[in-house]
């Protein structure tokens, strides 16, 4: 499938901000199934209000997961500021399937727990309903058909509903709630495989909303070890496989490792505004996509 995407972030301020930094992953990894035909990734800031925006460079680089990085640092007074990612992503569909990558980092890492993927009673006890009769193998992989289970009771037990919870939610939270987002899905089923020794991991992409139950066109899902299949996708908030309707961007121990932006700011009292707009469309092979300013 070939995917075009626009991703926008802009941030307003009612009085100006002296400074800010931030850490853009909004990059797609050529891995997995997937080749970038085209991106870019862009910033602007607004320097008072009477002022037309002025881009802003950007420092590319790669982080310790090899997701693609930016860093924006704006040193100025300012009153706006935007960062446009947009191009252009093949994709094909291998049910989920992302194998065996030459990361450096060995599997034990993925087993590490975050204050946001910790295992307590809720996640265990979820844990204990989807996995009985089933056994990690000695190197912590998993059967295919024992993980698709434990998606699944994920999804049977936090309902899909926006607003329940924030980017601070735990796992546990999550099940003792019922209810969460894409997030707080993949935190859950984080939480339970390292629990039961199998690495996993966050990934944070797009979604093109198709068929989907759960249609946000920025998505998040996780990523599990599976035996002799390597990495394999799973996705609790549509309990399905990743599809070629997916673009994977970032990958992290949990949310905060694979942000979308992340940051800081210097300045006094203010008061922020965030939107943020992500379209994802199929477009024909043929079709040229223009790229678009930013607005």
């Amino acid at each position: 499938m070939r995917l075009a995407i626009r991703h926008m972030t802009s941030y307003t301020y009612d009085t100006p901000v002296l400074s800010s930094s931030q850490i853009i992953r909004l990059s797609p990894r050529i891995d997995g199934g997937q080749s970038v035909e085209k991106w870019s990734v862009e910033a602007f800031a607004t320097l008072d209000q009477t002022s037309p925006p002025v881009a802003v460079r950007l420092l590319p680089g790669t982080d310790g997961h090899q997701n693609g990085t930016h860093l924006l640092s704006i040193a100025r007074r300012h009153t706006s500021s935007s960062i446009l990612a947009m191009g252009v992503v093949q994709t094909t569909s291998s049910d989920g399937i992302v194998g065996f990558d030459d990361s450096d980092l060995p599997l034990a890492f993925w087993l590490k727990q975050t204050p946001q993927t910790e295992a307590g009673p809720p996640v265990r006890d979820l844990t204990l309903s989807a996995w009985v009769g089933h056994e990690t193998s000695s190197d912590g992989g998993a059967d295919l058909e024992a993980v698709h289970r434990l998606m699944n009771e994920v999804r049977r037990r936090v309902d899909y509903v926006i607003g329940a919870t924030s980017v601070t939610t735990t796992a546990d939270e999550a099940v003792i709630r019922g209810a969460g987002v894409c997030q707080d899905h993949a935190h859950v089923f984080i939480a339970a495989a390292r629990s039961l020794g199998i690495p996993a991991r966050y990934v944070s992409g797009y979604l093109w909303p198709g068929h989907h139950e759960v249609a946000t066109a920025s998505h998040a899902w996780a990523e599990a070890w599976v035996n002799d299949l390597g990495w394999v996708g799973f996705d609790p908030a549509n309990n399905v496989c990743p599809t070629e309707a997916y673009v994977r961007v970032a990958v992290g121990l949990d949310y905060f490792d694979a942000s979308p932006v992340r940051g800081v700011r210097r300045a006094g009292p203010v008061n922020e505004e965030m939107v943020v707009t992500v379209q994802v469309d199929p477009v024909k092979a043929d079709a040229d996509v223009l790229t678009s300013p930013a607005s």
